[in-house]
């Protein structure tokens, strides 16, 4: 098929083939490979999905989280399918194109963001790793492998986009509080004078 086709070429342009350094989980053919943003999922022993993990884009990252090289990030949906499942985060990894694999920092990766410690290469993909391979993998690419498994990607826990307080305290149109102040219009029988033209509000 064509999608199988095409994930075998991404595979092996961003996920290498092989073992990086010695202390690195190797990299071996990848079983599914997404791009950022799509969901892939594991499968139970009664081959029906019991967890989907989604991840989104692979940056540096500026959060206050202790690590020795560059602090990447990655934003991650899991979906338990309505189950309590563990959601394994320690098992995710950055993999940089020569083979090396940094593993997400333990204690401040979770469900919600994942955190690398950057210390060789640069990665270009985030992997699922079983301790054997790299079961899942997601990748850079402007068109997704399975459109249907595209997910948007929800606010970055801690930097949601907020209203400025002058904005967020304008009135608006609605607000009770709101009333129409009208000019004052003279009795059309009382005859214009300067007295009545130069009070407050008048014509203005």
């Amino acid at each position: 098929m064509r999608i199988s086709k095409l994930a075998a070429a991404l595979a092996a342009a961003a996920v290498t083939l092989g073992i990086g350094a010695a202390n690195v989980t190797p990299a071996s053919a990848v079983d599914n490979i997404k791009t950022f943003g799509e969901q892939e999922r594991l499968n139970g022993p009664n081959s029906m999905p019991y967890i989907g993990y989604t991840v989104f884009n692979l940056d540096p990252s500026t959060a206050p989280v202790p690590h020795n090289g560059t602090l990447y990030e990655a934003r991650l949906v899991v979906d338990g399918f309505g189950t309590n499942t563990n959601p394994m985060v320690e098992r995710f990894g950055a993999r940089a194109l020569s083979g090396e694999f940094y593993p997400a920092i333990q204690g401040a990766s979770n469900t919600d963001m994942l955190f690398f410690d950057i210390v060789g290469p640069v990665p270009n993909s985030v992997v699922w790793n079983d301790g054997m391979r790299d079961i899942l993998a997601w990748i850079p690419g402007d068109l997704p492998l399975e459109p249907a498994s595209v997910i948007e990607a929800p606010p970055v826990p801690g930097r949601e986009s907020y209203m400025p307080a002058e904005a967020a305290q304008a009135p608006v149109e609605s607000d009770a509080a709101i009333v129409a102040t009208p000019n004052p219009i003279p009795n059309e029988s009382q005859p214009l004078t300067e007295a009545i033209v130069a009070e407050p509000g008048f014509n203005r």
